[in-house]
């Protein structure tokens, strides 16, 4: 009789539990190697500090296996090792974001002791109910003097859906709405290039999901939800579940949190421009308007992102670990 627990490549698999978790003593030794790691950064006189860093990161590398979203808590480590690399030395204050990064991950590792932590077998294999209808979301670059727009569009073409969403908004008025809930710490452009407000549009629509459920209209439970997007840069970012460019990645962070509190999972899928029409009309033509009118007439309220999606997005831009743990996170 094969055996309820089976250990693959160096991952521990419970058939009759559906869980999933790390090799006995991996978690717990890679929790002591963190926690030497923050005081061997801030010891400006330890030659030894960079090869540690390099080693905990293949580890911890490893270990995102178990939750791949958790390679947005590596970001700023990367930074620091390719500083380190190049010029010898790296700014304090990135030091500090790694040391607060460690830190989540010191907690997350440090769950369940010696055995470490266990996700579900379904969130491991990707085993989510995928909705029908899919998201879309564009953005409009700045353009013969006009001003970025965001927008994103969740419904039919053909009719109506009891619940949708219909957003549009310009980018000054993106950054002014963040800026209310952030103060002068959200360190966000004012001109973004087209890439970043891509991916800002799509992080808006996964926030605009969480208020629906919250709401009660929708359940996000249990399910796959596909973000279709005309950006290659942004499906990158959120694949790999982490992007070089802070503030940004902090949104990364955000969407860590978002599908482990809501157990769901957000898949971006390339679509061609010329298929992304509504999500592309509401940056353009249905830009500043109260409606969208579909080809086939059916017709959209457009909105705007509540000040409660603003401001869950702000705090992950301003402070993303200690908005990770309030999450529930842990």
């Amino acid at each position: 009789r094969p055996s309820q627990v089976q250990t693959i490549l160096g991952l521990v698999m419970n058939t009759i539990a559906r869980l999933v978790g790390l090799k006995e003593g991996f978690a717990a030794e890679l929790v002591i190697l963190l926690k030497e790691l923050i005081v061997a950064i801030q010891d400006l006189e330890d030659a030894t500090r960079l090869a540690r860093a390099q080693t905990v990161m293949g580890n911890v590398i490893f270990g995102c296996k178990l939750l791949p979203r958790l390679a947005s808590l590596t970001a700023n480590l990367q930074d620091w090792i390719n500083g380190s690399k190049k010029e010898g030395r790296v700014e304090p204050e990135l030091t500090r974001l790694v040391a607060l990064d460690i830190n989540c991950l010191v907690r997350f590792f440090g769950i369940g002791g010696k055995a470490g932590p266990q996700v579900g077998l379904d969130r491991f294999v990707g085993n989510f109910r995928t909705w029908k209808i899919p998201s879309f979301t564009d953005a409009r670059g700045w353009e013969d003097g006009k001003s970025s727009v965001l927008a994103g569009f969740w419904g039919c073409s053909t009719y109506k859906p009891k619940n949708s969403l219909c957003w549009s908004i310009s980018y000054p008025l993106f950054l002014a709405r963040l800026r209310s809930f952030a103060s002068s710490r959200l360190l966000l452009p004012e001109r973004p290039t087209i890439a970043y407000t891509e991916f800002l549009a799509a992080i808006t629509q996964v926030g605009c999901f969480t208020e629906m459920h919250d709401q009660g209209q929708i359940n996000l439970k249990g399910v796959e939800i596909i973000l279709r997007i005309d950006s290659t840069n942004t499906i990158g970012w959120i694949k790999k579940g982490k992007m070089r460019f802070s503030p940004y990645n902090n949104l990364c962070i955000y969407l860590l949190a978002v599908e482990v509190e809501y157990n769901c999972k957000f898949t971006p899928v390339f679509v061609k421009s010329e298929d992304n029409k509504l999500a592309d009309a509401l940056t353009r033509e249905f830009a500043g308007k109260r409606n969208l009118v579909t080809p086939h007439g059916v017709m959209y309220g457009i909105g705007k992102p509540s000040d409660r999606v603003f401001n869950a997005l702000a705090k992950f831009l301003i402070a993303p670990t200690q908005s990770l743990a309030a999450s529930g996170f842990y």
